[in-house]
Order: structure tokens, then sequence, then C-alpha cells
């Protein structure tokens, strides 16, 4: 069996990889060819691009780009047409997959998409895209499947993939110790954890304000979650510029054992959000991006919260601090209402309940079994 996979983002790459893990487990000898990055690659697939080279963010780096985009369609077709699949995945990455979905269909590939593009945010006329070119459409947050029922399409949900890697709890003193002691960090001092995303160009816009916030809190200590796509000189630079404070550090790769021991966590708005709730982290959610962007998507934005975590609880959780907003300021007094009893346990509540209806772990597995069932398997 052969399988062409096209995720954009760090976040697509890593549920491409889990579903490919799954898929391969199921149909030994499986072959696979992507788009995609170190995920998708470690699981056994050969990268025809990485997604380094798909990172465009706000309409201006749209539109300034838009030659490179339209040379990434045609190359994209080529390479699935070369490997001759016999079906293409697709993961998330809206505008361009289903692009890619369109002209698969046409070709007579069957198409899965994983991971629903957020058409129910932006850009319902989408759905009728989705109903003729996408085979089946494998959903993981719980209000997506009664939204396309809405219009008439029957998806599948299969919980949310991010429960297989974030067993619930917290860690016990050794290991807290232990990550402080490795990592620079006092263990007396509260644990601020600092996510401004992924992405050069929403880190730069973010970055700042975080830093700011920190040289008010003295008594905390501080910790920039890097990423491996952005070079370690971005960051540093970043800080120079910000007169970042030395209760800063910046911890490369190691997201996810920042969450497990911070105390709270300011989170740029994205996936990140989801895991730093199931990590039970008290948080406050920002986002900064272009302004031409921000005015043109708002007059298309259909939906009440940006934390995905506010619109699986269907209500504002978390506190949400977007554009203009997003400032050192209005950050600082989000930040003083983490350290609330009250709020704490409030929020620990709404985690529990965003944990359950978030379904059962194995997603990956149960989109696996599907497809291959589909696919005669």
């Amino acid at each position: 069996m052969r399988l062409f996979f096209v995720a954009g983002e760090p976040s697509g790459d890593l549920q491409g990889g889990l579903l490919l893990r799954a898929l391969a487990a199921r149909a030994p000898g499986l072959q696979a060819e992507a788009w995609g990055g170190e995920h998708l690659m470690s699981a056994g697939a050969v990268i025809r691009k990485d997604i380094g080279e798909l990172a465009f963010m706000g309409l201006t780096d749209v539109l300034r780009n838009l030659p490179r985009i339209w040379g990434h369609f045609r190359q994209v077709r080529r390479d699935i047409a070369a490997f001759g699949p016999d079906a293409v995945v697709l993961i998330d990455y809206g505008g361009f997959n289903l692009r890619v979905a369109r002209w698969a269909k046409s070709r007579g590939y069957r198409v899965f998409y994983y991971v629903s593009p957020q058409v129910w945010a932006s850009r319902p006329g989408r759905v009728e895209k989705i109903r003729r070119y996408v085979d089946r459409l494998f959903c993981i947050l719980p209000f997506e499947k009664g939204f396309y029922a809405r219009h008439g399409i029957d998806v599948s949900f299969v919980g949310h993939p991010i429960l297989d890697r974030i067993p619930p709890g917290r860690p016990d003193g050794a290991e807290r110790a232990l990550f402080f002691l490795e990592n620079g960090l006092r263990a007396e001092r509260p644990l601020v954890a600092l996510l401004p995303g992924s992405r050069r160009q929403e880190v730069s816009k973010i970055l700042g304000a975080m830093l700011e916030t920190a040289r008010s809190f003295p008594d905390k200590q501080w910790a920039v979650a890097a990423v491996a796509l952005l070079p370690p000189a971005f960051y540093a630079e970043l800080l120079r510029r910000h007169g970042s404070p030395e209760n800063v550090r910046v911890l490369l790769g190691k997201s996810q054992e920042l969450l497990r021991h911070a105390d709270a966590a300011l989170v740029a708005s994205g996936t990140a959000t989801l895991e730093t709730a199931l990590h039970g982290v008290p948080q406050a959610v920002c986002y900064r991006t272009d302004p031409l962007f921000y005015r043109v998507a708002r007059l298309f934005v259909r939906v009440p919260y940006l934390c995905i975590v506010n619109l699986v609880l269907d209500r504002p959780a978390v506190r949400e601090l977007i554009q203009g907003e997003c400032t050192a300021e209005n950050l600082s007094a989000a930040l003083r209402e983490l350290d609330e009893p009250a709020v704490r346990e409030r929020l620990s509540a709404d985690y529990a309940e965003l944990r359950a209806k978030l379904g059962t772990p194995g997603a990956a597995d149960r989109a696996a079994a599907e497809m291959l069932a589909r696919l005669g398997r």
C-alpha cells in the first residue's frame, strides 16, 4: 500500500507521524511519501518537501510569496503523480490542502483528511469543497461532528490525539526538582512558561510583550519554549532587543516538559493552549498578527473565541488577549489573576471537563483502522 501525506505545519507533521505509525502497525510493508517534517520522516515517510519551506503567516506574507505558493502547488501535484499512491492523506493546512484535494480527486485518487481545517471558524464556504473532494474527514474536536452534520456531511470523530501524549496528573517533587536542576532553574521560585508560537512571524510579534511582562515579576522565573524550526540566534536576538531580564531562560525542544512543571503559562493561541490545559497549568492566551490580516480576518471569523479550550467548553474559561489587548499590562493583570486560589480551582474543574469532552486515547489508531477498511485492507 502506498500513501502520500501533506502536512504544512509542525502540528500537522506531529499528527501525521502518529497516524503513519498507526497505519504501518496495521499494514506491514506500507510505503509513504510526504510533505512534512521530522515526525513523518521518523515514522517512515520519504520527505519530498520540508515544512520549513511552507511557513507563511498573515495576509502580507502570503501576498508577497504567492509565486512560491503556486510553485509549491505545482510541485506537490508532480510528487503525488510520480509516487502514484492508493490514497492522499491531507492534514489540516486548509488553504493549501483543499486545493490539493480538488486536484487529487479529479485525478482519481482517494482523499482522506485528518484534522479538519477550521472552516467552522471563518470559511464555511469551504464545507462544500470538503463534501465534493474528500472521501472521508476525520475530526479531532468534538463540536466539529455536529458542525458538519448541520451541513449534511457525515464525518468520523476519532478523539483528540493529544490525549495519547499527555496523561492526567502532575509530576511529583523528585521529578520536578530534577527538571529544575537540569535546566538551571531555582526550585524555590514559581515557574512561568512562555509559549509564543512556532512561526517566526508570530514569535516576533508576541514574545516582546511576554518578556516585558516578566520584568514586572522579579520574584518569578520564566522559560521560553523555543522550537527547533527557529534558530537559537533568532531567540537570542529577540531577548536582546526587548531587554530580557536575567530570570528568563530559553529551553529548546522542551515545551512538554516545561508545561509539565510550570506553575502558570502565557500561551499563543493554537494547539499549545490545549496542551497547557491538559497539563493542568493555569494560563492566559494571547495573540498578535499582521494588522491588515487581522482586520480582514475579523470580517469572516464566525466563532466567539479564538482559544480552542474555550471553543470546546463553549465558554470563556481561559482569558484571551488578542491583537491590541496583547500588552504587557494586560498580561500582567491576567497573571496576577491566575495566582488567585479561586481562579486556579475553577480552571482545574474546567480542564477536567475539557479532557472528558476530547474523547479517549487512541485517535490515530481509530483513524488508521477506518482508513484501511475503506481501502479494502
